[in-house]
């Protein structure tokens, strides 16, 4: 008894810790911004150009794409050509066999939203997922060829590299992941849906990638605006150096270049930076998974990009010294993408307005009905 009242103070103990750390925290930072509000501005407006330039026009497409796939079994086929490699690389089912293609060139929070939809729709258990999620947060060809590659490195050779090296990673970690024993839930079963009408799946593919992308776009600007505010605390350059990486990618893949060796910039795509763990943390929750878990399986997955990326490089590019970085050409670029995102935000906007009006009518009609039948 004596131990069990100990260990439950300890563990109430950690709670309370938490929970003024937390609360420290929060204040903290209202209190930096009400203190340097225009430095807290500039924050916000980077992060809302950094969603109309690339963040909308890239993921929402996609996103849209990728999610009508899975809605609507599309891939069911494909699924079953490649289910027998898909189980003896990752031990998962076929169904999980386009989803872990789709994270691989999708882009960050692509593939984590795909396993929490498998997992809604009762085609996957919650175990399955779980390591689904360990493994199905990648960078998209489009952000490590183009953006890093070819804009920061000035190389489009390197950003293959980069991308060959942190898609690499993942398929290890995913290997690795077969070997993990996560226990069943013995109420919970797997149940194939039916194929639903195609319609039904691109409306519900278009709603829940909007919601997606507003709460991307969230977190990009709430990170933004921390890197901003950082900026003015008069840190020491190593030090922001390191939370520029562990924050957020894009800006820690700036910061890198000059400083660190190539293959440590594949670490940190592969690592993704706090930014990226939190736009995924809705299907962290959802499947129950503990986070020390994922950012164990970032860091693995950054260790081994980091070994990969290097042994590509001495192979392919043997004399390849750290690159400078050419702020002054990537700062005179205008965001070219500004009116279509304008537009993808104003549909998202109204995707969001109808779908809130329908839930009102169906509420009154249902109302009404009971009405009329007492």
């Amino acid at each position: 008894m004596k131990k069990n009242k100990a260990a439950q103070s300890v563990s109430s103990l950690k709670i309370v810790l938490k929970y003024c750390i937390c609360v420290f925290a929060v204040f903290t930072l209202a209190a930096i911004t009400l203190i340097f509000p225009s430095q807290s501005a500039n924050g916000v407006r980077n992060g809302l150009e950094l969603c109309f330039r690339t963040v909308i026009p890239s993921l929402f497409p996609f996103m849209v794409i990728s999610s009508f796939l899975v809605q609507s079994n599309l891939t069911s086929k494909l699924d079953r050509i490649s289910g027998r490699l898909t189980y003896f690389l990752f031990r998962q089912p076929s169904c999980t066999g386009s989803v872990i293609f789709l994270s691989l060139i999708s882009g960050f929070p692509v593939g984590t939203e795909l396993v929490r939809q498998l997992y809604d729709s009762k085609k996957i258990t919650k175990s399955q997922g779980q390591r689904l999620l360990l493994f199905c947060v990648n960078p998209g060809p489009a952000f490590v060829i183009s953006c890093v590659g070819v804009q920061i490195l000035g190389s489009q050779k390197i950003g293959v590299i980069l991308f060959t090296s942190v898609t690499l990673s993942s398929v290890i970690l995913g290997i690795l992941t077969r070997f993990m024993v996560i226990p069943e839930d013995e109420a919970e079963s797997v149940r194939i849906t039916d194929n639903p009408r195609l319609s039904q799946s691109l409306v519900a593919a278009v709603s829940k990638s909007t919601n997606s992308v507003l709460m991307i776009c969230g977190w990009v600007i709430v990170f933004s605006t921390i890197s901003s505010l950082l900026q003015t605390a008069g840190l020491s350059e190593g030090f922001a150096l390191f939370l520029d990486c562990i924050l957020e990618v894009t800006n820690g893949c700036y910061r890198a270049v000059g400083t660190f060796p190539i293959s440590v910039v594949a670490g940190i795509i592969s690592w993704s930076g706090f930014c990226v763990h939190c736009q995924v943390m809705p299907a962290i929750i959802k499947l129950r998974l503990n986070y020390k878990y994922f950012a164990t399986g970032r860091i693995i997955c950054g260790a081994l990009a980091c070994v990969i990326c290097s042994f590509l490089l001495n192979i392919f590019c043997p004399d390849t010294a750290v690159i400078k970085l050419n702020y002054d050409n990537i700062s005179a670029k205008k965001p070219e993408f500004l009116p279509v995102s304008l537009g993808l935000f104003a549909m998202c906007a109204l995707f969001l307005i109808g779908d809130s009006v329908r839930i009102r009518l169906k509420s009154r009609h249902i109302s009404q009905t009971a009405i009329e039948i007492k």
